[in-house]
């Protein structure tokens, strides 16, 4: 029979063998950090204020409070826009509900019950200030509110302030000049204002009890995350590199994965995911060892907890799902997703998939007869393959047709270890470019303002 184990974060008889997040005093040099996390793919938290060490003006506490957000002047500008109708998105909460625990033992005391209405940011950020204020999550039959990943520099709001350049006094700067070890070479490639980047990066504001649900996150993406106030719980698994889990194009989360890992039942279903081969892997099986209990087969699990000033590292193509904890008010947390040497290998199969998805499209794109040029079907893929792709393969999809040479410098730039798979993939994405593009220039400027000009 398997033992009760001793660091399993759910108390069951744990096929998994969980870890404790590995706590690092202060953050690590560049060199350590990639040798020791970031290749390996193997998450740390620094424990104590590195955002003091680092020089951050939102080390101060500024961001305990959600009413610095609500009355921010990128928030207001923000908020004047959208009620102008000008282009910012509005938001919604993801709502939780209470339910009563179907086990005993179980942890999973709020479930996901899908979105509110729809706010502008300014009065979400509000009604979250009051609701902290009179602790209305708090209440037995309550519903919990969760501003999940907010992309706070993903929109240009500059035209909502008054009499300034963009960009000067944003939210962005109370945590500059950024984290030491991750240097992203998607801003270094595209440059700091190209949106792909900065849809890469976002706030979350929850009550207690909220949360995500398992996912990779986009791109196969490192990220950090920073811990203003409250705490999060994590759940991080890693599945051994060979049988490495990459979502389908548009998913968050690969086939098989478990819908939550805070219940009682997780680790009997990441044993079992941890066994599964995706039909893509087929030709890597022979590849596949078995651990000597036949059950985790390559599988690693973290579990701990972020609390105020401390900040995570999750690796590139890890399955992690995160709960708002009790007792400490809202959580305040931003996160960054960046590539770096370690990952960019990830990134480029992602690309290469979506190159394929365009090559594959582009011939069924044009629905009406009298359209033949070959541009206007490129564009008129991109168009369906928004419903297809996440935003972020999308973008990268339309960075590189607007940059050919854009995946050889990316593979340049990958580990030595990874750097002639790289290349490799780099040159299949150039020729899947040209099949897609069928020797025409791909538009400058956005795409859809060509078809528009063209009446379409």
């Amino acid at each position: 029979l398997l033992e009760v184990c001793p660091n399993c974060p759910n108390g069951q008889r744990c096929p998994l063998g969980w870890l404790p997040l590995p706590r690092l005093s202060a953050p690590p040099d560049a060199e350590t950090y990639l040798r020791e996390f970031a290749v390996p793919r193997t998450p740390f938290v620094v424990s104590g204020n590195c955002a003091h060490a680092w020089g951050w003006p939102a080390a101060d506490g500024r961001w305990r409070d959600i009413g610095y957000f609500a009355e921010h002047r990128q928030v207001r500008a923000m908020d004047a826009q959208a009620r102008r109708g000008q282009g910012i998105r509005l938001i919604s909460f993801n709502v939780f509900k209470r339910q009563d625990a179907v086990h005993r033992e179980a942890k999973t005391e709020w479930v996901s019950r899908g979105s509110s209405r729809k706010f502008t940011l300014r009065s979400a950020l509000l009604q979250l200030k009051v609701r902290a204020k009179r602790r209305f999550h708090a209440r037995r039959k309550a519903a919990a509110l969760y501003l999940s990943a907010w992309p706070y520099d993903g929109e240009d709001w500059s035209s909502g302030a008054a009499g300034d350049s963009p960009g000067l006094d944003g939210l962005g700067l109370d945590i500059g000049p950024g984290v030491a070890f991750a240097k992203c070479l998607l801003c270094s490639e595209l440059g700091k204002v190209h949106p792909l980047p900065r849809r890469l990066r976002w706030i979350y504001i929850g009550e207690p009890g909220t949360g995500s649900a398992p996912h990779v996150d986009p791109l196969a993406t490192h990220a950090w995350m920073w811990q203003a106030a409250g705490r999060k719980e994590w759940r991080i698994v890693r599945r051994d590199p060979v049988a490495d889990a990459f979502p389908a194009l548009g998913a968050s989360s690969p086939p098989g994965a478990p819908l939550d890992m805070f219940g009682p039942t997780v680790c009997d279903a990441l044993a079992t995911w941890a066994q599964s081969v995706r039909p893509w892997q087929s030709v890597e099986a022979e590849s596949w060892k078995l651990d000597s209990d036949g059950l985790t087969n390559g599988l690693t699990a973290w579990a701990g907890e972020l609390k105020p000033g401390e900040l995570l590292f999750v690796p590139a193509g890890t399955l992690h799902a995160v709960r708002n904890a009790a007792g400490t008010g809202p959580s305040v947390a931003v996160s960054h997703n960046y590539v770096d040497a370690a990952n960019v290998l990830g990134a480029l199969r992602c690309l290469e998939r979506a190159l394929g998805a365009l090559r594959d499209q582009v011939g069924q794109a044009c629905p009406r007869d009298e359209c033949k040029d070959h541009q206007i079907s490129v564009c008129l893929a991109l168009e369906h393959l928004e419903s297809i792709l996440s935003i972020h393969e999308h973008g990268l999809l339309v960075a590189t047709l607007s940059d050919a040479a854009l995946p050889g410098r990316l593979a340049a730039r990958a580990a030595l270890s990874d750097r002639d798979a790289a290349e490799a993939i780099a040159a299949v994405c150039l020729e899947r470019q040209t099949q897609a593009l069928g020797g025409c220039s791909f538009p400058a400027g956005p795409y859809w303002d060509f078809l528009s000009s063209l009446g379409f």
